[in-house]
């Protein structure tokens, strides 16, 4: 990625209008906005050779933003011709980072193979369907890379109660000061110029922006935004000033978005990267079905905001005589998005057809090498010729037998392995399916915070960006070890040094609000993580930085 962040900035030396005739700027702004409104000029611009219906002023204003924000993700929500898909994609080539998820509710056809043909299409993903639908949504997620900065743009239907919800949908992907940018909120005002359809008169998107702040504390409009006067867009940058867990009640509880029960701990594998071995006060077994029943019923009820239930930790799931039977009760109870992560190597017939009986929702397969000596030599104790015909196998009896099940192959990048991964991506893309949202993942191998190997030795660099970011996952990820344990994270895994309790004594809902987690969600707020020993060791933030999605 290019550095900008070392730029000195010359806006102070630019002369600006300190005194300006406020009441004489807005007339003149409201007067071309009618005309140009009647005259449809919005609609003469291109970028780069495709229609983009914006102002110039809101075109420069939202560079501005791209620029301060330097997103991971733009969120595009209503496309018409996919000027502004070029525009935003165009802004993160030259950042050197970031994609843009397009979604509309129908992508014209001759729309859609002018935008796919594109040079830009690269830093592009679409999406088909309702920006308010819980599909939509789900596949949304399904892209987004871990812990990444998002800028939300709305622009789609803008009848209040639609923007409306799609604020409340939307507003969960964006972090404490990113935005979210609602276009047309000038309709009601073009009903009073008699620019617009009296439809919209007190039905649009202002409306909307202010029945969604009367209810939510966290967002607040960006008055900055305003300071071009001529906009489709006044008061629409919604600026996020608190983040979710510091703006509670206090009698209101934190709700992990990610529940992970170890089922089992301990593998009949014994992979280079991997902390397993390693000496450990923790002792190796299977949690009691009891146990995660119990964590299972204490979470049900909060089941609609939990996003992801994982059975695996620090082992191998089907090493578990009760696998299937876990999964069958969390599905009873509601839990959606459920997923194993398997090394495949006890992947019998059997249990292939057992897995895919339980409806679980995502199997991670973890192959590291399309030669077998490599990925032996990663994954130790693994037989490559088995576990590559148990994947493909399984892949196969899912597309016979039409289950829902969705596929990921995973491959953690090393030294060893980084020269297979061209024709590791071209042998599983044959192998995987489009329409089950199957995906190729890759990321480095990361430190487990200090305990496999040092930060130094695997990164080449230290971004003070990210070694002052606050990691999400104490606030997201709640963690229950296989002897009831909570440690703080997946990096926590083996040792579980910072251990908040044990719900054999506490329920896991009261562990993951308790006064201990809460101190050290406070020491990642204030900047200061790498006070903390595992975390200033941890490299996870910088492996999903550099994480490749390739999907079929």
């Amino acid at each position: 990625m290019i550095d900008y962040e070392n730029l000195s900035s010359l806006r102070k030396y630019v002369l600006t209008e300190k005194n300006k005739n406020i009441l004489e700027l807005e007339k003149a702004a409201s007067e071309w906005t009618r005309v140009s409104q009647k005259n449809k000029l919005v609609y003469e611009i291109d970028w780069f050779g495709v229609p983009i219906i914006q102002t110039p002023q809101d075109m420069i204003l939202m560079q501005e933003l791209i620029f301060k924000i330097k997103p991971d993700v733009i969120i595009d929500v209503g496309l018409a011709h996919g000027g502004s898909l070029i525009y935003y994609s165009s802004l993160l080539e030259l950042l050197g980072k970031g994609k843009v998820i397009g979604v509309d509710i129908d992508i014209r056809e001759h729309n859609r193979k002018v935008i796919e043909a594109h040079p830009l299409f690269k830093r592009i993903e679409l999406i088909e369907g309702s920006s308010i639908s819980e599909k939509v949504i789900k596949k949304i997620e399904e892209k987004l890379p871990e812990n990444p900065k998002i800028i939300v743009c709305l622009d789609s239907n803008h009848k209040k109660d639609h923007v409306l919800e799609e604020l409340k949908l939307y507003q969960k992907f964006i972090n404490k000061e990113s935005y979210m940018v609602v276009f047309d909120t000038n309709t009601s005002d073009l009903v009073e110029l008699g620019a617009c359809e009296e439809e919209y008169r007190d039905n649009g998107p202002k409306e909307a922006i202010n029945e969604f702040l009367k209810i939510n504390k966290d967002f607040e409009i960006d008055k900055d935004y305003n300071k071009l006067f001529i906009s489709a867009s006044p008061n629409g940058y919604l600026k996020r000033i608190e983040d979710r867990e510091q703006t509670r009640g206090k009698n209101e509880k934190l709700i992990p978005k990610i529940l992970t029960i170890e089922t089992v701990f301990g593998c009949n594998s014994h992979c280079s990267m991997c902390p397993i071995d390693l000496p450990t006060p923790r002792k190796k077994g299977i949690m009691p079905v009891e146990m995660s029943n119990y964590v299972l019923d204490e979470l049900a009820p909060y089941n609609d905001k939990i996003d992801m239930l994982n059975f695996f930790a620090l082992g191998e799931p089907l090493l578990d005589e009760h696998l299937f039977q876990r999964i069958e009760y969390a599905k009873k109870k509601g839990y959606k998005n459920i997923a194993i992560s398997t090394n495949a190597d006890l992947l019998d017939k059997e249990k292939q057809r057992k897995l895919l009986e339980t409806g679980i929702d995502t199997v991670l397969f973890s192959l590291d090498g399309m030669k077998k000596e490599t990925h032996e030599n990663i994954r130790r104790g693994v037989n490559f010729e088995r576990v590559m015909e148990n994947c493909q196998s399984i892949i196969k009896m899912r597309d016979e037998g039409n289950y829902k099940t969705r596929f990921i192959i995973r491959f953690i990048q090393q030294e060893s392995n980084k020269d297979e991964w061209e024709d590791y991506k071209k042998f599983w893309g044959a192998k995987l399916s489009n329409e089950k949202n199957d995906m190729i993942t890759c990321y480095p191998m990361h430190s487990w915070g200090g305990q496999v190997s040092t930060k130094e030795s695997i990164l080449d660099y230290r971004d003070p960006e990210i070694e002052k970011k606050s990691c999400p996952r104490p606030n997201e990820l709640l963690v229950v070890l296989a002897d009831g344990s909570v440690p703080l994270c997946h990096e926590d895994f083996h040792k579980a040094i910072y251990n908040f309790g044990n719900v054999k004594d506490t329920s896991p809902l009261e562990i993951f609000n308790s006064e201990e987690f809460n101190k050290i969600r406070k020491i990642h707020a204030d900047g200061n993580k790498n006070s903390l020993k595992l975390c200033n060791e941890c490299t996870v933030l910088y492996s999903m930085g550099k994480k490749e999605e390739v999907k079929y």
